[in-house]
């Protein structure tokens, strides 16, 4: 039988006797969004191919550049310490320590490099960290840089990497973000978002965008929590990762999306285009897709000059079709489209004219061209 007892506090009073629980869950939630921040910057920056969560450090990013795939292994530190970050604190326990968990990672072929993320600031002999690994400061004939190199390999001496890199060496390889609080790290995310979502002209509102960067978060803290055996789940792959994301644009604006390439069947069948012309439509339009998902792509000015050049020239052509200006049916307007994507390619010489027409009818798959007025069906 349960007992009364009155001379103890209300179950409604009481505090808890330990937070661990709560602690644990503010960290893993200031790593979900520091993840997230990674994941926008692989929508925006083709060369970051991969973001593996919770798969072998805290985040691991793989970068591809001119074909060399780069290891990037991040620690996210969101303990709110009561000090800076120091030599003496990532230098603490030694093989536990911050360096000595890090340089634990460095156990692979490809080259690899190191980050920290943290919410608290570093201490004045460790700011050289915060700057590009290739800055003239990091250099270790400067003499800042000479006595960390040597304060903290005495400390650890003795420690390496799997693969026989030094603490030194990771100083050599490391940078350190310090992100400041939750709130900020989601602020900025929340400003690379919108930026995207600019770039590729898919402009929200304000509380659809963060619908869009929470459901961006669920999904990190769902492949994070995966068991073993779907590991690989954890792994976001860029064009994945852009397909999910353009899907959820759809649906956070309350729209069904449609599978690619329907929206340019349908737009070509209306306007009576003949079937063969349809399907090399098609190719193109995927050919233009994996173009565009090249990190080659980010560094090729001329490609997007001409992508906006013909933008404008096709914006310009369907409202001229839609004032009567132009008077033509859907198989010849799809033809004075295709001479001036001609034209276009002609003005910019280095870039094909399978791109051009690619990305017209990507236009047309994502209802940004048509061969008809607005005024038909």
């Amino acid at each position: 039988m349960l007992g009364v007892m009155g001379d103890y506090p209300s179950i409604f009073d009481l505090v808890p006797l330990e937070l661990g629980g709560p602690t644990a869950r503010m960290g893993f939630l200031y790593q979900d969004h520091v993840a997230a921040r990674f994941c926008i910057q692989m929508l925006c920056d083709a060369r970051l191919a991969e973001v593996w969560c919770e798969a072998l450090d805290d985040i691991t990013l793989i970068w591809h550049d001119a074909g060399q795939a780069t290891v990037e292994f991040v620690q996210v530190k969101a303990a709110g310490l009561s000090q800076m970050w120091s030599v003496a604190l990532i230098c603490e326990d030694k093989t536990k320590s911050l360096i000595g968990r890090s340089l634990a990672q460095h156990r692979c072929s490809e080259p690899c490099r190191f980050r920290v993320v943290s919410r608290v600031g570093l201490h004045a002999d460790l700011k050289i960290l915060v700057l590009d690994i290739d800055a003239p400061e990091r250099c270790i004939g400067n003499q800042n840089a000479y006595l960390l190199h040597r304060d903290v390999g005495n400390r650890l001496d003795g420690i390496e990497s799997p693969a026989g890199w030094s603490p030194s060496n990771w100083l050599g390889h490391t940078c350190w973000d310090v992100a400041e609080s939750e709130q900020a790290v989601e602020h900025s995310n929340l400003l690379r978002l919108e930026a995207w979502l600019e770039e590729i002209g898919d402009s929200l509102f304000s509380d659809q965008r963060q619908e869009l960067y929470n459901r961006l978060l669920t999904r990190i803290v769902q492949i994070s929590a995966l068991p073993l055996e779907k590991y690989s789940q954890r792994k976001l792959k860029r064009a994945d990762l852009l397909n999910w994301m353009l899907g959820e644009i759809y649906r956070v604006r309350g729209q069904i999306p449609t599978k690619a390439g329907e929206n340019l069947v349908h737009k070509m069948e209306l306007a009576q285009i003949p079937t063969s012309t349809i399907e090399n439509a098609l190719n193109l339009r995927i050919a233009y897709r994996r173009h565009t998902l090249e990190p080659k792509y980010q560094q090729e000015e001329g490609y997007k000059s001409a992508e906006l050049e013909l933008t404008a020239v096709l914006n310009h052509m369907v409202a001229q079709l839609d004032t009567g200006f132009i008077l033509k049916n859907g198989m010849t307007f799809h033809v004075a489209c295709l001479e001036a994507v001609l034209a276009i390619r002609n003005r910019y010489g280095d870039v094909e004219l399978n791109f051009l027409q690619g990305c017209m009818y990507s236009m047309t798959d994502r209802c940004r061209h048509r061969y008809l007025p607005s005024v038909m069906p």
